[in-house]
C-alpha cells in the first residue's frame, strides 16, 4: 500500500500524507512554487514465525537472590483489640 507525501520544498518539512495521488496533486496546486508531492511505498517485511515455550513459573525472583527487607526503619501501628470502636460507614 502507498501513499504520497506533500513536503516544502524551501523548508524539506512535510505537510501532510495523502492516501489518493488527486489528494496529493489539489495541494501542491494551492501553491505550486514552494510545494511538492512524492510516492511512498513502504517495504514489505517478511514474516517470521516465533514460537513460545511457556513457563509456568511466576515471573519475578526467578534465578535472583531473595530481597531484604530492613524493618528497623519501620514503624506499625495497631489498633487496640476490644475497644468497641465504632466505624462509620456512609
Amino acid at each position: 500500500m502507498s501513499y504520497y507525501i506533500v513536503s516544502d520544498t524551501h523548508t524539506g518539512k512535510d505537510i501532510c500524507q495523502c492516501a489518493l495521488l488527486e489528494d496529493a496533486q489539489m495541494m501542491v496546486a494551492l501553491n505550486p512554487a514552494s510545494r511538492a508531492w512524492r510516492k511512498v511505498t513502504p517495504l514489505n517485511d517478511a514474516v517470521i514465525d516465533v514460537e513460545s515455550i511457556v513457563d509456568h513459573a511466576l515471573p519475578g525472583q526467578v534465578g535472583l537472590p531473595p530481597g531484604k527487607y530492613y524493618l528497623e526503619d519501620c514503624k506499625i501501628y495497631r489498633l487496640p483489640e476490644h475497644e468497641g470502636i465504632i466505624l462509620k460507614l456512609y
